[in-house]
């Protein structure tokens, strides 16, 4: 499954908050291992494909948001060839 970069924009910009690390210039690092996108209010996902790209945007994440305790970033093995890593506000 291909992404276009300007329907995923919009679908993330639109989930009511930015989901900054996915953003450019560092979407485009990960381009080649995104399965699937989802943002709804609050509650985004990415499924990937390559583990070492998805512990490294879990890690970037958590880096990012540290500093935030209502922001909770998780990373797990999707399925037997994806991996998902996850962004969500608490309630």
């Amino acid at each position: 499954m291909s992404i276009n970069n300007q329907q995923f924009q919009k679908v993330v910009h639109g989930c009511g908050h930015k989901w900054l690390a996915l953003n450019e210039p560092n979407y485009l690092k990960y381009l080649d291992c995104i399965e699937y996108v989802y943002a709804n209010d609050g509650y985004a996902f990415v499924r990937m494909t390559d583990e070492s790209s998805a512990i490294n945007l879990h890690e970037e994440l958590v880096n990012r948001y540290r500093r935030y305790n209502q922001i909770e970033v998780k990373c797990r093995r999707y399925d037997m060839r994806l991996f998902e890593v996850s962004f969500e506000l608490a309630p």
